[in-house]
């Protein structure tokens, strides 16, 4: 009696259509993985771009108020009920007293260096409004007793190109020279 090795014709044909249910289940099931990790990187790319604008804000919101010399000016205005803020400080020795500010205007975070003026024109963007809308700016002051002030940025923004998803930071730095 001879000896048969290998599949029956049956069993081959078996064996292909389940490889090709499977391969058509994953080629089914790719895009749509793709898509997930395309919004998931857009979203953590929106996250990363408001924690740098808010640790911007924030780390000049520290310096508010220092002075190695005499200051002539507020260490910190908050304007329009915190939506535009004026940092005053000083850079160096006897070079003057240096004015920050930081606002919300249509849609995009604002910074201005100079004598500044929340009304006023020639601030520049920080954030493009094209790609990224920002809904919310606001800074607030916590008065602590004996102990340095809390400064909290609140910024809420939107990225156009990640649907309708809003993402909210809310950061709290310590103001030791106010």
């Amino acid at each position: 009696m001879p000896v048969m090795h290998g599949f029956t014709l049956p069993e081959a044909l078996l064996a292909v259509a389940i490889g090709s249910m499977v391969l058509l289940a994953g080629s089914r099931l790719l895009p749509v993985l793709q898509l997930a990790t395309l919004r998931e990187a857009q979203v953590q790319n929106l996250e990363a771009e408001l924690w740098r604008q808010v640790f911007t804000v924030g780390k000049t919101l520290q310096r508010a108020g220092y002075c190695r010399s005499e200051c002539t000016l507020e260490g910190l205005r908050l304007l329009d009920s915190g939506r535009c803020v004026i940092v005053s400080r000083e850079l160096a020795p006897g070079t003057g007293t240096e004015q920050v500010g930081f606002r919300l205007r249509g849609g995009a975070l604002e910074t201005f260096s100079g004598s500044v003026n929340c009304e006023s024109g020639g601030w520049e963007r920080m954030t493009d409004p094209a790609s990224l809308r920002v809904e919310q700016f606001q800074v607030q002051r916590e008065s602590r007793g004996v102990f340095a002030p809390r400064l909290t940025i609140t910024l809420r923004a939107q990225a156009l190109n990640a649907g309708a998803r809003v993402q909210q930071l809310v950061h709290s730095v310590s103001g030791f020279n106010l």
